[in-house]
């Protein structure tokens, strides 16, 4: 069977490379990219940072001084540390990290995504906290497809 990935490059190539070892043909075509957007770091003073996505890390302008890091997922983690940074917490979902980090009066500088939920600054709000949002990346929507995803024949799904 022939999978179509879509997912941004990076991504797709992780995700080909699971659907391989398991038998299947794939076919990478990213219909989107990652890319930073070059916003200036926000100014104050943050006690600690945070991140829900590995995204973050590929476009992060500049080194930051070294802070308490609190990540949502063990991808987000393994890019942090590859970035050079310290965890501090890890949990599976933002609910998670909010329940982890508890009632406080922290100020976060949350490396962000334009696109992201809304959920995990509303909770550590609604616990104390400050969150001041850093939106270091974006998705943008590629050109075309490439040349071999529009000449491949992908079998339709049977519904």
């Amino acid at each position: 069977m022939r999978i179509l990935l879509t997912r941004p490059e990076a991504d797709a190539v992780k995700s080909a490379q699971a659907l391989r070892a398991e038998g299947f043909e794939t076919l990478i075509a990213p219909l989107f990219a990652i890319a930073a957007t070059d916003i200036e770091k926000p100014s104050g003073d943050f006690t600690s940072l945070l991140a829900a996505s590995a995204h973050a890390f590929d476009a992060l302008p500049s080194k930051l001084s070294s802070q308490n890091l609190h990540v949502v997922g063990e991808r987000t983690a393994e890019a942090a540390i590859h970035a050079g940074f310290h965890v501090t917490q890890i949990a599976a979902d933002g609910e998670s990290l909010a329940r982890k980090i508890g009632q406080g009066a922290e100020h976060f500088l949350y490396l962000a995504g334009r696109e992201r939920r809304s959920e995990l600054e509303t909770l550590l709000k609604a616990q104390g906290h400050r969150v001041t949002p850093w939106i270091v990346y974006e998705t943008r929507q590629v050109s075309a497809l490439p040349l071999q995803a529009c000449d491949a024949q992908i079998g339709r799904a049977h519904v």
